[in-house]
């Protein structure tokens, strides 16, 4: 008859096996361009997501500041998903939800969101004024 140490040593391991295989069982979000909470400065004409593993079934959708759904289109290669908005983002809050299916069959979903703000742009000094000192009028 095994002893209760044999059992709980058996167990342990029965245990660890499991969670192993269900840790590695779903895809997991490596990286995103741009980046969660990120702030860019120039337009957005792709964004890209990373996985761990080959994904299928993507599906992005992807919102302005205003809550409209950005009009694109989406491909997906192996472990990376793209979406090409059909004119570049050029401004706001952008919130990206997604779903993908892992090897295993299971849905994954998630969400992240960056900002783009556009580059202001100073206007170039005219010819003659190079002062910066305010002018006085009487």
């Amino acid at each position: 008859m095994p002893s209760r140490s044999t059992f709980v040593a058996v167990a342990i391991c029965v245990v660890g096996a499991l969670a192993a295989s269900v840790a590695h069982g779903h895809s997991v979000l490596r990286d995103t361009s741009p980046r969660g909470g990120e702030r860019v400065s120039t337009p957005v004409s792709v964004i890209r997501m990373t996985f761990n593993e080959t994904i299928s079934a993507p599906r992005i959708v992807t919102r302005d500041s205003r809550q409209r759904r950005v009009a694109g289109s989406l491909s997906s290669t192996g472990s990376i998903i793209e979406f090409r908005p059909t004119t570049p983002i050029t401004g706001g809050n952008v919130t990206v939800t997604w779903q993908v299916r892992s090897r295993d069959g299971h849905a994954i979903t998630g969400k992240w969101s960056f900002t783009v703000s556009a580059a202001t742009q100073s206007s170039p000094a005219r010819s003659g004024t190079t002062s910066t000192t305010p002018k006085r009028t009487p």
